[in-house]
């Protein structure tokens, strides 16, 4: 387990079998990806998505309906969220943005 120094938990090392139960478990709704080659599952539900650098991945809007954690700079999150209105929770914490996004306030159903 590694912690920043806010003791915020950066990465965990987990053995691979259990590793592959959780995947098993949690089946096609959740997803990490930093590229736009990655092919979503309809029953995607949770995103985890690192832009690093060139063209935004342009998500359906059908593709996701629960939670969505962004680790790219305000323009591209505004980008990004211009397609979620049902979104419940959003992780900015990864992002290194300096202000809020302007879309924030569309999202209705937004909890955390």
């Amino acid at each position: 387990l590694i912690k920043d120094e806010f003791g915020k938990i950066i990465s965990c090392k987990i053995h691979d079998l259990m590793h592959d139960i959780a995947q098993e478990v949690s089946g096609k709704e959740v997803c990490t990806t930093n590229f736009a080659e990655r092919i979503l599952d309809n029953k995607t539900r949770h995103i985890s998505y690192f832009h690093m650098g060139g063209t935004i991945f342009q998500f359906p809007k059908t593709k996701i309906g629960t939670s969505l954690r962004i680790g790219c700079g305000t323009s591209a999150v505004d980008m990004l969220l211009r397609n979620w209105k049902c979104l419940r929770a959003l992780d900015l914490s990864y992002g290194g943005i300096g202000s809020l996004p302007s879309d924030l306030v569309k999202l209705m159903h937004l909890r955390y």
